[in-house]
């Protein structure tokens, strides 16, 4: 299974919540690991002993600095985004962080 995710990382904010936050690029859902996994296997009720091996592959960077000059030239998205993401996201641009929108 792969599932794209956006890792936004602030060792600054305010709450603990806020320093490091997984969400669906999307719908800005924040996945579960118990629901990605149960997903995975596809199986009814009871209790599983599973192995789940993460790889984490990074497919683009932008920094808060980056977001701002990206919007200010009118860049739009950032490269490392799928097709499939880009075209997902140009059907639903009322989703987009307006730091994105082109």
């Amino acid at each position: 299974m792969l599932k794209h995710f956006v890792l936004n990382l602030n060792p600054t904010a305010k709450f603990e919540w806020e320093r490091c936050s997984l969400h669906h690029p999307i719908t800005a859902e924040q996945p579960s690991l118990g629901d990605l996994v149960a997903e995975a296997i596809g199986a009814g009720m009871g209790s599983y002993l599973v192995a789940v091996k993460l790889e984490v592959t990074v497919l683009d960077q932008v920094t808060s600095e980056g977001l701002a000059t990206r919007s200010r030239l009118g860049l739009g998205l950032p490269e490392g985004l799928i097709a499939e993401d880009r075209a997902l996201l140009a059907e639903r641009s009322d989703l987009l962080i307006p730091e994105l929108a082109a």
